[in-house]
């Protein structure tokens, strides 16, 4: 009896159409139509192509330096957070350098407890105790004229029979042209359009948690965590707490002030987008460099692979080698729509298993034999992982067997650990591994510019890497760089490293080419030969910007 054209009836109209009906039956509801069909979510508006896609992922990287701050205060409260430098307008820098740790601070010293379900309850338990604390601040994603920071903050009580933690988590995203913070809203050229897609993304998300084959589901990223209701989803707002990553994604991050969101656990949860799905930084460029240091460099985006595509294999047995204390486990994560021949390079294959539980089995028996006077108990594992970078993707497989020696029951010290891997590159649908070669332009001196590049990276640690440095690097990188280089790729740099040799392997050379222990500088030396950034070794000498 509804008057035509009032919006009554046109909800009502749309109630007793095919879809409203389908709907009615999916919510369990009594569907009115007989023939209520199957219902299908009305499709999400595409997104606008940004330009990241016609530039082949490639963005501006930005020229800032982190110093991270120590921050105590008493015995129980402890933690760190960046300051920037490099910015030609100081006012700017100084001002998101407050911002940064006014909102530290507010965090790691806040008085009240987050507001989380339940969790006042838990702290009464502890009858005013004063809590452990701690809080980080750190950069998450820093190109195209934005920096994205996280700040962290954790309360820790434990009154030796129990113990409970809570968190928070705040993400910062600057607009390096005026240090204001940005709304998630703003990094959309369509505001409205974009917070549609946004609802639409984490509707999804919602849904995929209540699937009946939750394990296929559970896994969603880096960071992030299953979404569980604890009340209907109300839909984003432009205050919605993120933060952007080098990972290629906007993570929407869920707190306390989002009761709808199951967090039983007291800490937040997130959920990660694809950056690629819409959002445009190029308004956030400018003709004129804002920093100090005016080189252009330039920085490949990670492309995300859909959430639902991700495939992930976890075993875990304790009892594997036919003795207490001998676990192995398997946990390799993947996605459906790689190519098989890409799949087959991670630790999968019963053949690859075999040799590797049989090897290790070995290993067992012998440290065993070696030493009967102790009780040996033995971890191995076989690990794998997908990253993509623009058109490129990286599979990484490795092993590791770690024993630990124990006598009456106590532990005595680690026995045997080993552990090794490598990285297989892909470009596009291609089965066969690149080799290091492709990445730079024909005719280049690879030693010498990553050589170039590692002393560039010990320069700017400061000139008392420098100094120790002496002779001996130099014979170290001449060694290294000459031998068959496997890598991998980042946004911003190389890993390289000699085939089968492992970030620990080099960081031991390092110590033994520098005749000692330099000064608790071994790991900085290590970085620098292992991952070269891309604008050291020069992006003119790259074809992966090409």
């Amino acid at each position: 009896e509804a008057t035509e054209g009032t919006y009554l009836k046109q909800i009502i109209d749309w109630c007793l159409s095919d879809q409203g009906q389908a709907l009615a039956k999916k919510l369990s509801y009594i569907p009115v139509s007989e023939n209520a069909g199957t219902f299908v979510a009305p499709k999400l508006p595409d997104m606008i192509r940004t330009p990241l896609h016609e530039a082949n992922y490639v963005v501006n990287g930005n020229h800032l330096t982190y110093d991270y701050v120590e921050y105590r205060n008493g015995s129980s409260c402890e933690g760190s957070y960046v300051q920037i430098s490099g910015l030609k307008d100081k006012t700017v820098e100084n001002k998101i350098n407050r911002t940064i740790f006014n909102t530290f601070f507010e965090q790691i010293e806040a008085e009240e407890l987050p507001n989380y379900r339940g969790v006042a309850f838990k702290a009464s338990k502890f009858g005013g105790m004063k809590p452990e604390r701690s809080g980080n601040a750190w950069v998450y994603a820093d190109f195209d004229n934005l920096l994205s920071v996280m700040v962290s903050a954790s309360r820790y009580y434990d009154s030796g029979d129990e113990w409970f933690s809570c968190g928070t988590e705040r993400g910062l995203t600057f607009d390096l042209r005026t240090g204001e913070i940005l709304k998630i809203t703003d990094l959309f050229d369509d505001p409205a359009k974009g917070l549609l897609y946004l609802n639409g993304k984490v509707q999804t998300e919602i849904e995929n948690s209540d699937a009946e084959n939750e394990e296929e589901y559970w896994y969603w990223g880096v960071g992030d965590t299953p979404l569980r209701l604890a009340g209907s989803f109300p839909g984003l707002t432009e205050d919605q707490n993120y933060v952007l990553t080098d990972y290629g994604t906007i993570s929407l991050i869920f707190d306390e002030k989002t009761p709808w969101v199951d967090l039983d656990s007291y800490y937040p949860v997130g959920v990660g987008i694809s950056v690629m799905d819409g959002i445009s930084t190029m308004k956030f460029r400018t003709e004129e460099s804002l920093f100090t240091d005016g080189t252009p460099v330039k920085r490949l985006v990670s492309n995300a692979f859909p959430e639902t595509d991700t495939v992930r294999v976890w075993e875990w047995d304790d009892d594997f080698y036919g003795k207490p204390n001998t676990a192995h486990s398997i946990d390799v994560t993947y996605y459906k729509s790689m190519p098989a021949g890409q799949i087959a390079f991670l630790p999968l294959g019963e053949e690859t298993k075999k040799a590797f539980t049989d090897r290790t089995a070995e290993t067992y028996e012998q440290i065993c034999q070696e030493n009967p006077d102790m009780d040996v108990q033995m971890n191995s594992s076989l690990n794998g992982y997908v990253v993509r970078v623009a058109d490129y993707t990286n599979v990484y497989s490795g092993e590791s067997l770690y024993m630990s020696a124990y006598q009456n029951g106590n532990y005595r010290y680690t026995i045997f650990n080993e552990s090794s891997g490598r990285y297989y590159v892909f470009k596009g649908d291609s089965t066969e591994p690149m080799a290091i070669e492709e990445i730079f332009v024909d005719g280049a001196d690879i030693p010498a510019l990553l050589k170039k590049a590692a002393w560039a990276g010990i320069e700017q640690q400061g000139e008392e890497f420098v100094e120790y440095a002496g002779g001996w690097f130099d014979r170290l990188l001449d060694d290294l760089y000459a031998r068959h280089l496997d890598f991998g790729i980042g946004s911003d740099q190389l890993t390289v490293y000699p085939e089968s040799m492992e970030y620990s392997t080099v960081y031991d050379l390092v110590i033994q080419y520098a005749e000692g222990n330099p000064l608790g500088m071994a790991y900085a030396y290590a970085d620098a030969i292992q991952s070269p950034r891309y604008d050291l070794i020069g992006i003119e000498n790259l074809t992966l910007f090409r």
